[in-house]
């Protein structure tokens, strides 16, 4: 996948749950499978079959978590802003004004879900 359909899956992915963020259980941790069967942007990139628990705590940078998601080594940054833009959010809106930044930043067409 290019870094505009990683773009496109995971905000997809993030709206279909209402932007809302995805957290460990009893934690305030994020997580790539989370409470209420909520993921992350990176866990709207990685199929069942390739989940594990121990992908948790670990950063798109590390080469599981690559391989996991289908990600190529070159997207390593872009794959890292996308999922800061879902970690580093304090609520819905902000996870939404983050990915603007991101399709901003990499030059990426905004699907009509997150100008919604």
């Amino acid at each position: 996948m290019d870094n505009q359909q990683i773009f496109d899956k995971a905000v997809k992915g993030l709206a279909s749950q209402g932007f809302k963020r995805s957290m460990r259980s009893g934690t305030k941790e994020c997580a790539y499978r989370g409470e209420g069967c909520r993921r992350c942007a990176i866990g709207w990139l990685i199929p069942n079959s390739n989940y594990s628990t121990k992908l948790e705590g670990k950063t798109p940078v590390d080469i599981d978590v690559r391989q996991a998601a289908g990600l190529k080594h070159d997207q390593q940054a872009f794959a890292r802003r996308l999922q800061d833009a879902h970690d580093y959010a304090k609520n819905e809106y902000g996870v939404k004004e983050n990915l603007l930044e991101v399709a901003s930043s990499f030059n990426l067409k905004i699907p009509e879900v997150l100008q919604a």
